[in-house]
């Protein structure tokens, strides 16, 4: 299963930030941040999340282990993906107007 909280705290620490500094990039409370990571953030703030540290989304969607897989909600759908390649389809399908830029 991903960890998307570990994930995020992984790329802070190569990148020498603080989850209080992406916080302050993201312009929330750090708190609104602690929350969204616990729970099930939404893909816009996954996109936000990796744009502040400079990574793309799907580097925050990958389970460490080796195994790429999850879920987006949006417009009350679920839309599975397996790997990285299906994720970014995915992201290009929600995000037409962004299809080319990596996020």
């Amino acid at each position: 299963m991903v960890n998307i909280a570990e994930n995020v705290k992984e790329e802070c620490s190569r990148n020498n930030i603080s989850l209080k500094s992406l916080a302050e990039k993201l312009g929330i409370m750090p708190e609104s941040l602690s929350r969204s990571l616990k729970g099930n953030p939404k893909l816009s703030t996954i996109i936000s999340i990796a744009n502040a540290l400079g990574v793309s989304p799907s580097s925050l969607l990958k389970d460490r282990m080796g195994v790429k897989e999850g879920f987006v909600y949006t417009n009350k759908e679920v839309h599975f993906f397996s790997n990285e390649e299906e994720f970014e389809l995915l992201r290009k399908k929600i995000f037409p107007k962004r299809g080319g830029i990596h996020f």
